[in-house]
């Protein structure tokens, strides 16, 4: 039987190990190594995505921002509702809790 082996398989480098039986010559152990080759592999959906995620973080944190903003807003004028002694039934105080209006 006559076998041959490629010579490149496109990586940066290959290593072929053969062992034959030394009495018949038979295969007895066959082991192929390459290494990629990084060169010309195409990375630019990799910025792409990375900018995708990064503007997506930058949006999330502002809405964070945002609701934080909201948050200090509410506790504030329930504050100034509790001073002044006045019920507003436009605003909701039951979600701040009793140790942050007494601040």
């Amino acid at each position: 039987m006559i076998a041959s082996l490629p010579a490149s398989t496109g990586g940066n480098s290959n290593k072929y190990a053969v062992s034959l039986a030394p009495d018949t010559g038979a295969l007895l152990n066959f082991s192929m190594d390459s290494s990629a080759r990084l060169e010309n592999a195409d990375f630019s959906g990799l910025e792409t995505g990375t900018k995708a995620i990064t503007d997506q973080l930058a949006a999330s944190r502002d809405k964070l921002k945002h609701l934080q903003n909201q948050e200090q807003l509410l506790e504030t004028q329930c504050k100034i509702n509790q001073i002044k002694k006045i019920s507003d039934p436009n605003l909701d105080c039951s979600s701040v809790s009793s140790s942050s209006t007494s601040k």
